[in-house]
């Protein structure tokens, strides 16, 4: 795949020196409940990366499921050296990214859900444009509809002036260095059930004075079915998330 020059690439400020040493070891978490139809897919896309994961966790989030068991310990015997799993009780979404969150030993991260993907050059194009760009906290890319719908959608980098008016991160694969789990940002779990807890962990990004870059290629792959957080989300819900989120971005 070619790899095409970031916008962050683009935006950096004359003379600013890459930093070779970040993004050197990068934990990717996937949060499981109970559905492991799409499992296999999300994991081998990130066992498969051209620039290897430092280490994936993988976490039920108390599903009670013999299913569950069984795909996830057969993905910690496959790739030993690579994957944990780690369980709780049931607590939703955001409590456990935060749980993995606290248990990662990289020093970037990236959440995946179980029924997306990763493009194989995710982890290089994004790594490789947060060390170019130091001044950054965050890297996002486009993304790729599959499943339902097909298409790519190419959005604008997250800042206040964006995020006050929509989220431009579709799914939660965004590289993020790990000064900013370091500075106490995590996902709110109060908003795990109306599916805008990542809009509002951006925003938290961003009013704590973090800034996010963006690749301009479709490296993240997320598939639309009928059982997706999108899917599920009332327009209500999608309301109060979009105040909860914009009310900390109008402040910046």
């Amino acid at each position: 795949m070619e790899v095409r020059p970031t916008l962050t690439a683009m935006l950096s400020s004359p003379g600013v020196e890459a930093d070779p040493t970040r993004a050197r070891s990068v934990s990717v978490g996937v949060p499981v409940f109970r559905d492991v139809r799409f499992l296999d897919d999300c994991v081998e896309s990130i066992v498969g990366q051209t620039e290897p994961a430092g280490e994936i966790i993988l976490i039920d989030d108390g599903s009670h499921s013999d299913l569950v068991d069984a795909a996830l310990s057969d993905w910690e015997a496959r790739v030993p050296q690579r994957i944990r799993v780690l369980r709780q009780p049931n607590r939703g979404v955001c409590v456990a990214r935060n749980t993995m969150l606290e248990a990662m030993l990289g020093d970037a991260f990236v959440l995946v859900d179980a029924d997306d993907a990763l493009a194989p050059t995710f982890i290089e194009q994004t790594a490789g444009a947060l060390r170019a760009n130091p001044g950054l906290d965050a890297i996002a890319t486009w993304t790729e509809f599959f499943g339902d719908y097909a298409g790519v959608e190419g959005k604008p980098p997250f800042d206040a002036r964006v995020g006050r008016r929509e989220n431009p991160i579709v799914s939660t694969g965004v590289l993020v260095d790990m000064s900013i789990r370091d500075r106490g940002i995590r996902f709110s779990p109060d908003l795990a059930f109306i599916y805008c807890e990542d809009w509002d962990f951006w925003a938290q990004i961003v009013a704590a004075g973090g800034k996010f870059g963006l690749v301009p290629d479709p490296l993240v792959r997320h598939r639309v079915h009928r059982d997706s957080g999108a899917s599920r989300r009332t327009e209500l819900a999608h309301r109060i998330g979009k105040a909860r989120a914009t009310t900390r971005l109008w402040r910046v």
